[in-house]
């Protein structure tokens, strides 16, 4: 399966861009062929038969770094490996 990852980070490194690194992971250990692009979730609206597996929330991570004492970083990889 291709698994498309959409983030929404601000800037290089930034929180949602490691959790989405952190699914990545996930997903390429399960076996999924990944693709990363710098987008926006409003493009997966023009695929034709996509479907969006889940959201990751990593609320309350404010500063650069936060996200690896967040549960949402483990709750990525476990989410990119189900898929």
């Amino acid at each position: 399966m291709k698994v498309l990852i959409i983030s929404s980070s601000l800037g290089k490194d930034g929180n949602s861009e490691v959790l989405c690194g952190r699914f990545a992971n996930g997903a390429s250990k399960a076996g999924q062929e990944v693709i990363f692009p710098n987008a926006f979730r409003g493009f997966i609206r023009c695929l034709p038969d996509a479907q969006e597996k889940g959201v990751i929330y990593g609320t309350g991570t404010w500063d650069k770094g936060d996200v690896y004492r967040h549960s949402s970083y483990e709750q990525a990889y476990e989410m990119g490996k189900e898929i």
